[in-house]
């Protein structure tokens, strides 16, 4: 798996015109947001048992990349929201990203 912190972020990012996207928005779609864990093989996925936590050595002051069907459309930071995970949106992407 390409590392995802390589994934660049154009100038001017976040000038994304919602206009343009008013002909889809009632379309379903898959949202992944997704962190490396290097090395992490299926049999570290075998052993893993009740709450656990796995090293994925990534910064928690970097920005994770959101995808919708491979292509980059927001970069966010994992955070909690009471009993649950939540992705917190820091930026919109240019549409011109893609998870390397």
């Amino acid at each position: 798996m390409a590392e995802m912190a390589n994934a660049e972020r154009p100038a001017g990012a976040a000038n994304v015109r919602l206009e343009a996207w008013s002909l889809v928005f009632g379309l379903r779609c898959r949202m992944v947001a997704e962190v490396p864990a290097r090395g992490f093989t299926v049999a570290d996925l075998a052993r893993l048992q009740g709450p656990c936590i796995v090293n994925t050595n990534w910064n928690l002051n970097q920005d994770i990349p959101v995808a919708v069907s491979g292509k980059v459309i927001l970069w966010g930071r994992f955070e909690a929201a009471g009993a649950h995970r939540a992705v917190r949106i820091t930026e919109i992407a240019s549409g011109e990203e893609k998870i390397p």
